[in-house]
């Protein structure tokens, strides 16, 4: 979980950076995904192997590449919604209740 969190922080400020200079040719969602899928080949192809073969063969390619796919899209959701400007907050009625 915490290498988790880390990436998604790590690609936030690498989404932070590409967005600063301008000359935006990617869109967020696309940023994400291609990024993870990169993220994936590095794990299942060098990384993995070299650490435990075994794990490699317990979760089919397909799967764990759109399970990494999946995170890449939920967080580009959520760096969305963080992006948004916040609604108007308008103050609370409160009834007196007798």
């Amino acid at each position: 979980m915490t290498i988790a969190v880390a990436l998604g922080i790590s690609l936030a400020f690498a989404w932070q950076s590409i967005t600063s200079r301008r000359t935006l040719t990617i869109g967020l969602f696309r940023f994400m995904t291609v990024a993870l899928a990169g993220v994936w080949a590095v794990n299942f192809f060098v990384i993995l192997p070299a650490v435990s073969p075994t794990f490699v063969s317990l979760v089919p390619y397909p799967v764990s590449l759109v399970s990494k796919l999946l995170f890449g899209l939920a967080a580009a959701g959520v760096f969305r919604l963080l992006a948004a400007p916040l609604p108007a907050m308008q103050p609370a009625l409160v009834g007196r209740h007798i």
